[in-house]
């Protein structure tokens, strides 16, 4: 019994880690994006963007440095806090 509760316990940290790493891939790989302005209609480019959109927007527009928008930032602390966060409970 303790063999299945500690595969399981095994298997949800490693989905909730695999979940913060893909979802944090694609916020660099989006911010990346930015500085070539890929073709908005490109079906990749456009799945990144309905991806990382709800995550993103929460944090638009409360920091701008420089004209930057540092919301990806915010983001990537709040993935980074959540997983942490839900790790500890697991």
């Amino acid at each position: 019994m303790t063999e299945i509760l500690s595969l399981t316990h095994s298997v949800v940290r490693n989905f909730i880690d695999t979940v913060a790493y893909v979802l944090e891939l694609l916020i660099i790989i989006r911010c990346i994006m930015s500085w070539f302005q890929p073709n908005p209609y490109h079906p990749l480019v456009r799945k990144i963007y309905e991806l990382t959109d709800p995550l993103l927007r929460p944090f638009q527009g409360i920091f701008h440095f420089g004209g930057m928008d540092l919301s990806p930032v915010l983001a990537l602390l709040a993935i980074g806090f959540v997983r942490s966060l839900l790790l500890r409970f697991v």
